[in-house]
């Protein structure tokens, strides 16, 4: 959807929810109007969330359904967490130091080319989903609409046209909201 931005030919919020074959959700949601840019990945488990950048919350159930913090459970999971050893690099200098030292070693790296692919298709799939008001199966198969770039621009929405120039771009702050 284009909620937002009425300069903008693409979508400025996505919100998709995926169900798991085992009967697992998630929710992936990528926006660019949430007040504060806040940039995170959170990932909810059975007992406690953890998330990029670093929180932890843990939690047990009420009688009533209510939620009652569970410490105990985040100092477990906060010293797991403060044990494990410094990374000499992070984002991409650390893929790239990953990949160099798999290829050295002969071993696998942490994210391959294969994991890249399922996660442009997982991308394509929210898209298709999307436009099309459909749940969509993974794997893609090769005769689906969305299957290729081509196809995705064919079938992807146009919001609305560039109609205002954006003079000195280049020389501008972008904001890209809290460091992860």
């Amino acid at each position: 959807s284009n909620a937002a931005h009425d300069n903008a030919e693409v979508e400025d919020i996505s919100i998709a929810i995926m169900k798991y074959p085992e009967g697992r959700l998630a929710q992936v949601t990528s926006s660019v109007i949430h007040y504060g840019e806040q940039q995170a990945v959170k990932f909810q488990g059975e007992y406690a969330a953890v998330s990029v950048p670093w929180e932890v919350h843990a939690s047990v159930a009420k009688g009533n359904g209510f939620p009652d913090p569970n410490p105990e459970l985040e100092q477990k999971i906060q010293e797991y967490y403060d044990s494990l050893p410094e990374l000499q690099y992070e984002k991409h200098p650390g893929e790239i130091q990953n990949f160099l030292e798999a290829v050295e070693r002969g071993e696998r790296p942490f994210i391959t080319g294969e994991d890249g692919r399922l996660t442009i298709e997982l991308i394509t799939a929210i898209y298709e989903a999307g436009f099309t008001e459909k749940t969509v199966e993974l794997p893609l198969k090769k005769d689906d609409p969305f299957y290729t770039a081509e196809g995705i621009l064919k079938n992807v929405r146009h919001f609305h046209e560039k109609n205002a120039s954006v003079e000195n771009f280049t020389d501008e702050a972008i904001s890209l909201g809290r460091e992860v």
